[in-house]
């Protein structure tokens, strides 16, 4: 069967838009052909569906990240809010649980 569908692998590259080729082949040729051709749609599938997952997960990954950032910037913004409004290091440490070094490191 594999020798069978061999010859047809790369029969549209070499015929290109001409298709006498596939007019002049037999019912049997022609069946062939189809199984052939289900074959290739089948393969196609397969890597078309892990590529759907690989971008799924990709963009699932891309989203966390993103959420991650924003999250980091968010608190850092409220932190400097709290060292502008007066509140120590010391009490920013306590309420956020980041220590002392990581909330002067912010202020810059």
């Amino acid at each position: 069967m594999e020798n069978e569908l061999d010859k047809f692998k790369d029969i549209s590259l070499r015929q290109g838009d001409d298709y006498r080729w596939f007019l002049s082949m037999t019912k049997d040729e022609r069946k062939a052909y189809y199984r052939y051709l289900d074959n290739i749609m089948a393969q196609n599938g397969v890597f078309a569906s892990a590529f759907d997952e690989e971008v799924a997960e990709n963009r699932a990954f891309g989203l966390a990240e993103g959420r991650a950032i924003g999250l980091a910037e968010g608190q850092a913004e409220i932190i400097l809010n709290m060292l502008d409004s007066g509140m120590l290091p010391e009490q920013i440490s306590n309420l956020t649980g980041l220590s002392i070094e990581e909330i002067i490191k912010l202020k810059g």
